[in-house]
């Protein structure tokens, strides 16, 4: 497996082979991605919930889907993922790695989180941290291709980058 961090477009876009998928309790569905950048493995989990807010589309539109969805740490791979992602932002790491679980909310743009395997699906995610004086929200681009086996963490704005590595470290 193998894991590409792509900057040539001036964004910090993160590509991973899906490892496993495994069914949780209550329907919930866990995805870890993970695969070997410049000899190292990198990579998380990806849980996604059984219910979701639908919204559904109209004039042929595909239907929305607004939830919840946690990012958790897989321990050393998840701790390289962040170094990595801070390097490839350069700008300095926030922490000694990753924190356990991150929640974000997420909003599908095509395809359906309660049938992950059925069509490639493609979220943003947002991250809004309790109110601080220094805090700021997260957005990224989250695509799940089960079929094909490949996840991407896609940087959204390059104003984000501080705040996803505030998420995501300890």
């Amino acid at each position: 497996m193998i894991a590409t961090i792509n900057t040539s477009n001036g964004h910090a876009d993160v590509d991973l082979a899906i490892a496993f998928t495994e069914e949780l309790p209550e329907g919930a569905t866990k995805i870890t991605a993970a695969g070997t950048f410049e000899d190292e493995l990198i990579g998380f989990g990806i849980e996604f919930p059984m219910s979701w807010e639908i919204y559904p589309g109209q004039g042929g539109r595909p239907s929305i889907f607004r939830g919840k969805i946690a990012i958790t740490s897989l321990g050393t791979p998840s701790d390289i993922f962040v170094r990595r992602l801070a390097e490839a932002y350069g700008i300095p790491l926030m922490g000694d790695g990753m924190k356990d679980r991150v929640v974000f909310t997420a909003t599908s743009f095509g395809g359906d989180p309660l049938h992950l395997k059925s069509a490639p699906i493609l979220f943003k995610i947002f991250h809004k941290p309790e109110a601080t004086p220094d805090s700021a929200d997260a957005e990224y681009f989250l695509g799940i291709d089960v079929e094909v086996g490949k996840v991407t963490f896609h940087e959204k704005d390059f104003e984000y980058r501080e705040a996803i590595l505030k998420a995501l470290s300890a």
